[in-house]
C-alpha cells in the first residue's frame, strides 16, 4: 500500500474509532442521567462517559463495596451513587485543596457525604515512583485505607498529561496491593497514552495480574481477582 493510501485509511480508521467513541459516551450520559444526580460540570480532565458507566456497572453487579479513588472530580459523584446503593463507601484522594473542597461541596449537595470522603494528600517523593515523579504521600494513603480490603481501585491521578510526568501514577498499585481484598478490580484511566500504557505493561510484571485494555470503549485498562460478572456498554 502506498504512503497516500496507507494515510487515507489510518484517517478514516480514526474517524471511525472517534464516531463510535462519541457514540459509546452519548449512550453512556444517558444512563448516568438515570442515577438522578444535578447536572455535574465536565472538565476536560474527567474521565470519558463510557468508561464511568462501566465503573458504575462493575460496583453494582460485583458488589464492590470499599473503593478507592486516585484523583476526584466529576467520577467521585457518579461512584459514590453507586457505592450507596451497595451499602459501600468510596475514599478519594485528591491533592489540590481547592479541588478537594469543590467536590466535597458537590458530594455535600448530593447527599452523599455519608458515602464519601475527599482526602486532601500532598504529593512527595515515593519509593515506588519512576522517572523521579512525586506521587500522594504514601504513608497518608496507606493510613487512609489501613484496615479495609479495597474492592475496587480507581486510578485517574495524579496529574500525568506531560513527557515528565507519564509514569506518575504508577505507585497506586504497590502502594494499595497489600489493602486489596480476595476478589477485587483495578482500574487505571487514559490508557490510551504511551505512559499509562507502560505502567500497564509494568503492573502486570510485578503482580501478575491481568489487565484489559480498553482504549476504545472508554479508555481505561481494568484487572480483576478472582470470579466477576463483566457488564459495560
Amino acid at each position: 500500500m502506498s504512503f497516500v493510501g496507507s494515510y487515507i485509511r489510518t484517517s478514516v480508521l480514526t474517524k471511525i474509532d472517534s464516531y463510535r467513541n462519541s457514540v459509546l459516551d452519548c449512550r453512556a450520559s444517558v444512563e448516568l442521567a438515570k442515577l438522578g444526580l444535578k447536572f455535574l460540570p465536565w472538565t476536560v480532565s474527567a474521565m470519558r462517559p463510557s468508561a464511568v458507566v462501566s465503573l458504575v456497572n462493575e460496583i453494582l453487579i460485583n458488589k464492590r463495596r470499599t473503593i478507592v479513588e486516585f484523583g476526584s472530580g466529576i467520577s467521585t459523584l457518579y461512584l459514590s451513587k453507586a457505592a450507596e446503593m451497595v451499602g459501600g463507601t468510596v475514599i478519594s484522594i485528591e491533592d489540590d485543596p481547592d479541588w478537594a473542597s469543590l467536590v466535597s461541596d458537590m458530594l455535600k449537595a448530593e447527599g452523599l457525604s455519608h458515602v464519601a470522603q475527599v482526602l486532601v494528600v500532598g504529593l512527595r517523593d515515593c519509593i515506588y515512583s519512576l522517572d523521579g515523579s512525586v506521587w500522594y504521600d504514601p504513608e497518608m494513603v496507606s493510613r487512609a485505607i489501613a484496615g479495609s480490603k479495597v474492592d475496587l481501585v480507581v486510578v485517574d491521578g495524579p496529574r500525568a498529561h506531560t513527557r515528565d510526568l507519564a509514569h506518575a501514577r504508577y505507585p497506586a498499585l504497590p502502594v494499595v496491593l497489600p489493602h486489596l481484598s480476595p476478589r477485587c478490580a483495578i482500574v487505571l484511566d487514559d490508557i490510551g497514552r504511551s505512559g499509562e500504557q507502560h505502567i500497564v505493561n509494568k503492573w502486570e510484571a510485578d503482580s501478575g495480574l491481568k489487565f484489559d485494555r480498553l482504549a476504545a470503549r472508554g479508555g481505561y485498562a481494568i484487572a480483576r481477582r478472582e470470579a466477576y460478572f463483566v457488564s459495560s456498554i
